[in-house]
């Protein structure tokens, strides 16, 4: 049924969610499905990393189309996706600069907010992939089913999923009763669906799809699980080699830190080698200067035993000097004892002699006087 030349079997996908790849297994269609029917305006509800958004941007690209990208979301997270922070909206919008920033656009707020800057019947094709609760998602394609062109379609992801609070296949039930809608089970499952109208019939994949037997439907479906599987595996290997190329750069790292380590610890290694001899020099200089000061240690020691001996030799001469001079004044504190006393006896030969000169003059005296 299905032709031998769809672009899904050489598509690569170039943006994969990191950890999480929930719509991997439905790229392949959406690059069919993007070539098929062309599509000129685009809007999803719910885009996260961007794995299904960036997905239609690269079929949009790689088809050769015009068609305006629109990809609606708070990029805060909900109960069923998790919170998170700034940046997954970072790495998302500088990956849509990178890449898709001339038909690309990224509305960031809430669906109820973003409706209003859409016409309806602008549409060709609405991915909702929001808040998986049934009231939320009841009323996202409520608000913008109307947005929706006759004849364009609605794509609603996990419509397999029955827990966790999921809900979505409540309404696709619902939904599959009303309108043409074709289901993949696989990865969480994609519910894709025609709005009817005056262009409802369409001579693209999605029309031949909804044509055909159940048998052929089948058939569809086991090929893009087929393409899923594939393209599993090819995720797989890229994780690995990205694995594997960080473990490569790590490893190139540690080596890298190793070296840088290394060069530090020859250097540092160089450094206290050049103190060791620097200082081993140092104590060889100081070793030489102690002998030189214990040598003249030595001779000082000599010479102070010299001049200690010398001393000893003058203090004996003092001793003995001064023994003498003590002898000496003793001798000398004896003759003048002794002078003081021929002093004395002198004075009183003087005094005598005077005397004896006063009589002789009173006799000379007196015999003149006779002689008259």
């Amino acid at each position: 049924m299905l032709p031998i030349d769809l672009p899904s079997h050489s598509f690569n996908p170039k943006r994969l969610n990191p950890g999480f790849n929930n719509w991997l297994g439905h790229l392949p269609f959406a690059r069919d499905l993007i070539a098929s029917c062309r599509p000129s305006r685009l809007v999803e509800l719910g885009t996260h990393y961007g794995e299904s958004y960036f997905g239609f941007c690269q079929s949009v690209v790689e088809s050769g189309i015009q068609c305006a990208c629109y990809a609606v979301d708070t990029w805060k997270g909900d109960e069923h996706s998790g919170l998170y922070g700034e940046e997954v909206f970072a790495d998302v919008s500088a990956y849509n600069q990178n890449h898709y920033a001339s038909f690309s656009n990224l509305l960031r707020m809430t669906f109820d907010d973003a409706v209003a800057h859409f016409e309806d019947g602008s549409l060709d094709l609405l991915h909702i992939d929001g808040l998986h609760t049934y009231n939320a998602v009841a009323h996202d394609v409520q608000n913008w089913f109307s947005k929706i062109r006759p004849g364009g379609i609605l794509l609603l992801h996990d419509v397999a999923v029955k827990e966790n609070a999921f809900e979505v296949w409540r309404l696709w039930e619902e939904l599959q009763v009303k309108f043409p809608a074709f289901t993949f089970h696989h990865h969480s499952g994609l519910g894709v669906l025609r709005k009817p109208g005056s262009s409802a019939e369409c001579d693209d994949l999605l029309a031949e799809i909804l044509q055909a037997s159940q048998e052929k439907q089948a058939e569809v479906r086991r090929y893009y699980v087929a393409c899923a599987k594939s393209l599993a595996r090819l995720a797989e290997d890229g994780a690995r080699y990205r694995t594997l190329q960080e473990l490569l750069a790590e490893t190139e790292r540690r080596f890298a830190d190793a070296d840088t380590r290394l060069k530090e610890k020859t250097a540092e290694a160089a450094h206290y080698w050049n103190l060791q001899n620097e200082l081993a020099q140092k104590l060889v200089d100081a070793s030489t200067r102690l002998n030189e000061r214990t040598s003249e240690a030595q001779h000082y020691k000599n010479v102070l035993r010299e001049k200690t001996s010398e001393a000893q030799h003058y203090m004996n001469l003092l001793q003995e000097k001064t023994s003498e001079a003590q002898h000496y004044t003793n001798l000398l504190r004896e003759k003048s004892s002794e002078a003081q006393h021929y002093k004395n006896v002198v004075q009183e030969k003087t005094l005598e002699a005077e005397h004896l000169n006063r009589l002789l003059e009173n006799r000379t005296a007196g015999a003149e006087t006779e002689n008259v």
